[in-house]
């Protein structure tokens, strides 16, 4: 019998350290001919003051406003390069294509330091196909913390 091996995943880290905007202050692009499957794992920030976080996924990146992008660190020397295309904005973009799914909010108390890991086993993981697009509305705050995701082959 052959042994069930499960699909190699890379591991990547996204620091942010940024004032961001509002409408969509992360972006994170899985560009179509990535061939991968781009899922959120874990995120830890601290923020300056109380905040909703809301993720929305899309069907086309944002255009317009003040970006700026950010290279994904992988989480072991050695690994490939990510394929995902990750910004901030520092003015308000104009959100593009549509959305896909209903937001998720996250409510965040006054400075405070948020963890949350979002892999459970029992769950399916946020994930992006190929061609879709995450937008963290963070509101216009101080931002400092991490965002790790993984990327592992799509069919």
């Amino acid at each position: 019998m052959a042994r069930h091996e499960p699909a190699r995943k890379s591991t990547y880290r996204i620091p942010i350290s940024a004032t961001l905007t509002t409408t969509c202050g992360i972006e994170i692009h899985n560009p179509t001919a990535s061939g991968v499957l781009i899922a959120l794992r874990r995120f830890q920030v601290h923020v300056s003051s109380a905040m909703n976080l809301t993720l929305t996924r899309r069907d086309a990146p944002a255009t317009g406003g003040t970006a700026v992008s950010v290279t994904p660190v992988p989480a072991i020397h050695g690994e490939p390069p990510a394929q995902a295309l990750v910004r901030y904005f520092t003015a308000p973009p104009t959100l593009g294509g549509n959305l896909l799914d209903t937001p998720l909010t996250l409510q965040i108390p006054a400075a405070a330091l948020a963890s949350d890991t979002l892999d459970a086993e029992d769950l399916v993981p946020l994930a992006l196909r190929p061609g879709q697009i995450f937008c963290f509305d963070t509101g216009a705050i101080v931002l400092r913390g991490t965002l790790l995701f993984t990327e592992e082959p799509w069919p």
